[in-house]
């Protein structure tokens, strides 16, 4: 068979000879993986002789040569014209691995550097019967080739290499291979090629010298393999590095025909060579072995660890039997202590509600013999009662802010907070009531409160007056807020998740938060819109309750109709009311809140149901 491919003028060669630039022992890296990191090239533009690559060469911003796993070292380039209807150079690239422990020792590569007519070009490819080993892996709408595959087996490589001094093209590829390579190439070398063509445009072809000993498989197998037929599992080494082949060379022409990255992990050989296995097998003998004696030395100590340890489990039986016998006599005496306490308990709060009734009869007999000193005895009673009944570990902070200075000014929210901290008094708090805060005095307000509360204590915060949502946070505004925009609301407005976070990390024991916020949105409801009406659902950690009046999206009623005259909110008045009952443990009181509350806004055709989120360990009571 005749071959169109012999090259029938060279227009020069584009390369610096370099004598023996291929060596086992290169000076430039050493043959150390870590060395020659150092050395590879990375940058875009020609390739030089003596210069290293590692995964790929970027020749330019289109043609990127995909390289199998290893340091390659440019042993020869040349440039050449064939037929003159070609119209373009052909461009060849020879490789040498620098990795010793590498099956594929040489790689080099045919190609155009733009798309030109190749007609008359003739390959194996073109003549599939005559060879049984090619592979016409895909053909074009004409029925010719697009990519096909052969391989040829050398049982002499330094014989073969010989005799393709004087081939058309091999000569050119070869020419300058070093003596002492071709003298360390074993036998039973395998060259793959592989060649990619598109009719008018790109051809690609590429060629590898795969040493099958190192892979430990038949090299003589591989000239009748079929890579379009799928390797079955019986093939062993021989399908996995077909298949690895095939891979290859299809990233390969892939990556020089669009000019896109690929996955280098693709193109990595799946196999183990025999030196790899080698070490592995004696690092797998090392291991064994000193397991062994380990296990050799552990063995003449095995009696008497087994008799030290049944003696120390019989010890620590004994120990086990006597701390519980402990810890029962223990709780036994908790339990007698915890049941005089209560009982201390029950006793002393049965007192003083006596002596506060005695006091209120006391009070409204002297308003009536003396009607112009009402104030104060009443100023009197109440610094009597907060003396005797305050207990120092529940502290409660109340905001009411109605006097709002560029949104819409409320009516109740001022009275509420007045009026639960009267109500948190009598039952035992130590309350703060702050009214009418901008946001300096807010700031001020929430940071005394902060360094009043110790850890252990129990905390309510109580808040009434405008709130509005802004993405998934809650703000409460001061008075002083302005409407231009969400970002100012961020910043002069109070994240309510502040003071929820300020608490936990005093580490109080329960922190009950009681926000009566749910109104209309404050801001204008012309130009861009700020915030959504109600407040948002939010998240309670672990010993925090959080209550909202209303739930999301919708309003909180300050009145039940044109005839309501009480000073108070709705749900504000209904907490009062039932923050009283003795008793009643925390959670209770607030579920009693929300049925009355949900009841009387259904009396005027209204929808309101307070929204808990409750996170409380424990039992708690407002008064027992």
């Amino acid at each position: 068979m005749r071959f169109n491919l012999v090259a029938t003028f060279i227009l020069g060669i584009s390369m610096l000879h370099l004598d023996n630039a291929w060596s086992r022992d290169t000076t430039k890296c050493g043959n150390e993986k870590s060395a020659c990191e150092e050395f590879a090239r990375r940058d875009t533009g020609e390739p030089k002789v003596g210069d290293i690559y590692k995964d790929v060469i970027d020749i330019s911003d289109r043609i990127h040569i995909l390289l199998p796993d290893g340091f390659w070292e440019v042993n020869n380039l040349s440039q050449y014209m064939g037929e003159s209807e070609w119209h373009a150079p052909w461009y060849n690239i020879t490789l040498l691995n620098l990795r010793k422990d590498s099956p594929v020792r040489m790689v080099y590569f045919d190609y155009f550097k733009a798309g030109s007519s190749w007609r008359g070009w003739d390959t194996v490819c073109d003549h599939p019967k005559d060879f049984p080993g090619v592979n016409i892996i895909n053909k074009n709408s004409s029925g010719l080739y697009d990519w096909c595959s052969y391989a040829f087996h050398w049982d002499n490589p330094k014989k073969t290499l010989e005799s393709l001094r004087n081939h058309p093209y091999w000569k050119n590829e070869i020419k300058n291979l070093p003596k002492d390579f071709i003298e360390g190439l074993p036998r039973n070398i395998v060259s793959f090629e592989s060649v990619s063509k598109k009719f008018n445009g790109l051809y690609f072809r590429t060629v590898m010298l795969v040493d099958t000993n190192e892979l430990d498989i038949n090299a003589r197998s591989f000239m009748f393999r079929q890579l379009n037929a799928e390797p079955t599992a019986a093939w062993g080494n021989e399908g996995i590095f077909l298949n690895w082949f095939k891979n290859y060379t299809n990233l390969s022409g892939t990556l020089y025909l669009d000019g896109k990255a690929v996955d280098m992990a693709k193109a990595r050989l799946p196999l183990q060579t025999r030196t790899a296995m080698s070490r592995e097998r004696d690092e797998r003998s090392r291991e064994r072995d000193e397991r062994l004696r380990v296990e050799q030395e552990r063995y003449g100590e095995t009696m008497a660890i087994s008799e030290r340890a049944e003696t120390a489990l019989r010890e620590a039986a004994i120990r086990e039997a006597k701390l519980q016998d402990a810890i029962r006599k223990e709780t036994t005496l908790r339990e007698t202590l915890a049941r005089d306490a209560a009982l201390r308990e029950a006793a002393l709060q049965e007192t003083i509600l006596k002596e506060t009734r005695l006091k209120e009869a006391a009070l409204r007999d002297s308003s009536g013999k003396q009607p112009g000193t009402v104030s104060e005895t009443q100023a009197a009673a109440n610094r009597s009662q907060e003396a005797f009944d305050t207990n120092p570990r529940k502290k409660a902070l109340l905001i009411g802010n109605d006097r709002y200075q560029h949104v819409t000014a409320l009516k109740n929210a001022k009275a509420d907070a007045i009026a639960m901290g009267k109500v948190l008094q009598t039952i035992g708090y130590r309350t703060w009531v702050k009214t009418d805060l901008n946001l300096s005095d807010m700031k001020n307000a929430l940071r005394q409160f902060k360094s009043e509360v110790d850890g252990g204590d129990e905390v309510l915060i109580f808040y009434a007056g405008h709130g509005v949502q802004i993405g998934t946070a809650n703000y409460l505004l001061p008075i002083d807020i302005s409407a231009d925009s969400e970002d100012q609301v961020k910043d002069d407005g109070i994240q309510l998740q502040r003071l929820l976070d300020d608490m936990n990390e005093k580490k109080v024991r329960l922190t009950l938060a009681l926000i009566d916020a749910c109104r209309d949105n404050p801001f204008p409801k012309t130009g861009r819109a700020i915030g959504g009406r109600g407040l948002a659902p939010t998240t309670a950690a672990t010993g925090q309750m959080i209550i909202f009046s209303a739930g999301s999206g919708q309003q909180a009623l300050d009145r039940l109709g044109a005839d309501d005259k009480d000073p108070n909110s709705l749900f504000t008045r209904t907490l009062i009311k039932e923050i009283r009952s003795p008793g009643v443990r925390v959670d209770n009181v607030i579920r009693e809140v929300r049925k009355k509350v949900v009841e009387a806004a259904k009396s005027v055709g209204h929808e309101q149901v307070p929204a808990i989120y409750d996170q409380v360990v424990g039992d708690f009571y407002f008064t027992k």
